[in-house]
């Protein structure tokens, strides 16, 4: 915090640019991760999904896991842990180097 203040001109542009940074880098590397997650729905043209649900192409509503034949969710749950903790990680190093 001290030296973002100080060489950043009481936290000016620079560090702004850097939580914004952090900020954008925690959320695309979320979203992409939990894209390359749910490929293997994705490729059988059925579903896309997205975090914690499944939005279905067909229906556009949202589905659970559950619904989906043939698909075993446990991978896809740990790692929407993982990327969530990543995500917050970088949430944090944002909110630190932004005070």
């Amino acid at each position: 915090m001290g030296a973002c203040k100080d060489s950043c001109n009481s936290c000016g542009i620079c560090c702004k640019a850097v939580m914004f940074f952090f900020t954008v880098a925690g959320i695309v590397f979320s979203f992409l991760t939990m894209l390359s997650c749910e490929f293997i729905v994705a490729k059988s043209g059925r579903t896309f999904g997205i975090y914690q649900g499944q939005i279905s192409n067909r229906t556009a509503e949202c589905v659970s896991y559950s619904d989906i034949p043939d698909f075993e969710p446990n991978g896809s749950h740990q790692t929407a842990w993982i990327c969530a903790a990543v995500a917050a990680l970088c949430g944090f190093i944002a909110l630190v180097l932004g005070v």
